[in-house]
Order: C-alpha cells, then sequence, then structure tokens
C-alpha cells in the first residue's frame, strides 16, 4: 500500500490528475488480494492440520487439559458461539510433553482428562478425535466466508476499475 501511494503521488505532482482514482483502486486491490492470500492460507493450513494430524497418531493416551482460552463471540450481548483453543500435558516415554490444539467448538475444561491419539515418533504430533471431528464440519463454510467472499471483492474491484478507467481516458 504505501508503494502504491508513493506512486500515486508522483503522479500527482507530474500533473496527472487521475492518479487518486488509480490509488483508490489499487489500494482496493492490494485489500482484496491480501484477504483473499490470508482466508486461502488460514483454509490450506487448517485443512492440512485436519487431516494430517490424523496420520501416523495411533497411540492412545489421555491427555490433561492443562489451559485453556476461552473466546466467546457476542451479538446484541447474546452469545454466538464459544470457541477453546486448549493445550493438553502428557507423558510419554518419561517425558513431559505440553502441546496446544487448533481453535475448536469443542468444549475443554482445565484439569479435565480427555483422549488423544499421538504419534509414537514425534509425541508432539497429535490428534483430538472429539475436538476435531466438529472441526472437519466447519471447513465449508469457513471457506465460504474467507476465500470465495474475497475472491468476489477482488473480481468486483476488477470489473469497477475498468469502468472507472475507461471513463477517465481521452
Amino acid at each position: 500500500m504505501g508503494l502504491i501511494g508513493v506512486i500515486c503521488a508522483l503522479e500527482a505532482q507530474t500533473g496527472n490528475e487521475d492518479a487518486t482514482i488509480k490509488f483508490l483502486i489499487m489500494s482496493g486491490f492490494c485489500i482484496a488480494g491480501l484477504l483473499l492470500v490470508k482466508g486461502t492460507l488460514g483454509f490450506i493450513n487448517k485443512v492440512k492440520y485436519i487431516f494430517g494430524s490424523k496420520v501416523n497418531c495411533t497411540v492412545s493416551i489421555m491427555a490433561e487439559c492443562s489451559n485453556v482460552v476461552k473466546n466467546v463471540h457476542t451479538t446484541n450481548d447474546i452469545v454466538t458461539s464459544v470457541i477453546y483453543t486448549p493445550t493438553y500435558r502428557f507423558t510419554f516415554g518419561n517425558q513431559e510433553y505440553a502441546v496446544t490444539s487448533l481453535p475448536t467448538a469443542s468444549c475443554r475444561e482445565e484439569g479435565n482428562q480427555y483422549e488423544i491419539f499421538i504419534n509414537h515418533e514425534k509425541p508432539s504430533a497429535f490428534y483430538d478425535p472429539v475436538a476435531e471431528d466438529k472441526d472437519i464440519k466447519s471447513i465449508i463454510p469457513e471457506a465460504l466466508l474467507h476465500v470465495v467472499f474475497s475472491a468476489l471483492l477482488l473480481l468486483g474491484g476488477i470489473i469497477i476499475s475498468k469502468n472507472s478507467l475507461s471513463e477517465y481516458k481521452c
């Protein structure tokens, strides 16, 4: 965004009246593009985590939930969703591990024991079947919200910019 502003400011100083419009259009592209990239990467990481965390995690252990970050989302003072990010502690092979899960809609409480599956070769890789099975169902709405909305925003910007710039040509 800063580079776009510098370029447009230089154009404005050289007498180009269209610099402000170009700046607004290019800024819109940058914002839509960043949203698209962020949404797509987040979606890909979540899919890789959800489906990849099951691979080789075959050793069942009971892990204590040692910490939970709880995010409560409200609209007009009405709770719309609660998201938990639990940290589990367990001992495997005479070594203690602390692993943090991705945010989940499954209720997790500090001090309770939960069954998780770990990779015996890399115990820090784990799979929480109860929490992650709910998250698989949230992939489609998340993709629609982030990726599709951002792509539509970017496409709309392209259409608007073509119309706007064609009006300013001689």
